[in-house]
């Protein structure tokens, strides 16, 4: 951001320019007023930019649990999320060899790697302490630091305060807190009275960021766990007081990434996105879904991806892909496909909507190739190769010729014509 705002490209944002399609002076201006976030490519990884003028981005989560261990089997999720689309891993790892474990993530992908540090102080507290809200404050800036420095390119943060949980308790939320990180330090602030460590040595955090040139993101903890709660006014509450952390991000050149939205009906989308980037100075804007159903149970990433592409439609910059296990259990490595495939495709729909890039001339070759049958030029234009070419094997059409599909045969629109000279 500094860098943006003395005028001066920087390899990243060259590597940007080139990759999105766009010109050069707007990813520095972008960069410059914060309205995109250029997180960075360590230890080989390419730098992945998010924000306004760029096409959307996918996110997937893994990460090792007590419930799920092994890290091997998180790691082949990653690998199969990326080769299927995904642009970023956000790794949410816990357990007593956390570390090791992601050392070998951040070497097995060439995406940057996201995280959440307060899970891993959390857990340590449990294991070691039995109560996993007796951690103390500089324990959570420890492992904020330890895991930027490990490699981390995008460390995240609960801007649960004091304020924000006296204004959540006395709501008439159906639901009032559904985030993992927004419980813990709420339920932490309730014991010890104290102010999130997050909030109160937040210029420590900035220097840290500041000092491995990442950006902050901040995971929203008041986010609407069903569609009663929807788009409400605690969601606005903590959006302005995320306001005024940025404002001091930007202050000391720290880009800032915001994860909002979560269950929300389809009328509600498009506010809800216009009005978070009203409030937070128009800085990128990730999405939870938004789940567009509660009932949606063994689909959830059909009804989260319907919500993703409105909410990448109405301007908003990138989506945490969601399984069909949601709400049931931990994903499994055959849910990682479905997965990925269907954000890969709400996100484009969305872009497409807004033509980023000049998409729709893609749509239009493929269009065309359609109209002549020329399959192979299709399944190179699919969005989701793998998935396309594995559907095609086992219906395509079956005739020498390739003319014609298995649904029409003869009776194709684009092959029938040859009857009309017999």
């Amino acid at each position: 951001m500094r860098s943006a705002r003395e005028n001066r490209k920087t390899t990243d944002m060259e590597t940007v320019s080139e990759r999105e399609g766009v010109d050069i002076k707007s990813v520095v201006s972008g960069v410059g007023t914060g309205k995109i976030a250029i997180i960075p490519g360590r230890f080989g990884a390419s730098p992945v930019a998010i924000g306004d003028g760029l096409r959307s981005k996918v996110l997937c989560n893994i990460g090792t649990s007590a419930q799920s261990p092994d890290m091997e089997v998180e790691i082949r999720k990653a690998r199969i999320a990326v080769g299927r689309g995904a642009s970023i891993i956000c790794d949410q790892s816990v357990g007593p060899n956390v570390l090791q474990s992601r050392r070998r993530l951040i070497e097995s992908v060439n995406v940057p790697i996201a995280s959440v540090p307060l899970y891993q102080t959390v857990e340590e507290a449990y294991r070691k302490r039995g109560n996993p809200l007796e951690f103390e404050p500089q324990e959570l800036v420890a492992s904020f630091e330890q895991q930027v420095v490990q490699g981390v390119s995008a460390p995240g943060i609960h801007p649960m305060t004091r304020e924000l949980n006296e204004y959540v308790g006395k709501s008439n939320r159906t639901m009032p807190i559904v985030s993992r990180g927004g419980a813990i330090l709420s339920n932490w602030i309730d014991r010890t009275g104290n102010e999130n460590p997050y909030i109160e040595q937040y210029d420590g955090i900035l220097d840290i960021c500041a000092d491995n040139d990442v950006p902050l993101t901040f995971v929203c903890s008041c986010r609407s766990g069903c569609i009663a709660d929807g788009f409400d006014e605690v969601q606005v509450f903590e959006w302005r007081l995320i306001r005024e952390l940025i404002q001091k991000a930007q202050t000391r050149g720290v880009s800032c990434v915001v994860d909002g939205l979560g269950h929300m009906s389809m009328d509600q989308i498009p506010d809800a996105v216009e009005t978070f980037k009203r409030i937070c100075f128009g800085v990128p804007l990730g999405v939870m879904g938004p789940a567009t159903t509660d009932r949606a149970l063994g689909h959830e990433h059909v009804a989260n991806a319907i919500g993703a592409a409105l909410a990448m439609l109405h301007g908003a910059n990138y989506c945490q892909a969601c399984c069909r296990t949601e709400h049931l259990g931990l994903p499994e490595i055959q849910d990682i496909p479905d997965a990925i495939g269907a954000f890969v495709i709400a996100t484009y729909a969305g872009d497409l909507g807004r033509n980023v890039g000049g998409i729709r001339e893609l749509d239009l070759e493929m269009a065309e190739a359609r109209k002549e049958n020329l399959w192979g030029i299709q399944l190179s234009l699919a969005l989701e190769k793998t998935g396309a070419k594995e559907t095609f094997d086992r219906v395509g059409p079956k005739n020498k010729n390739g003319e014609g599909c298995s649904i029409c045969g003869d009776l194709c629109p684009f092959v029938v014509k040859r009857f009309v000279e017999k």
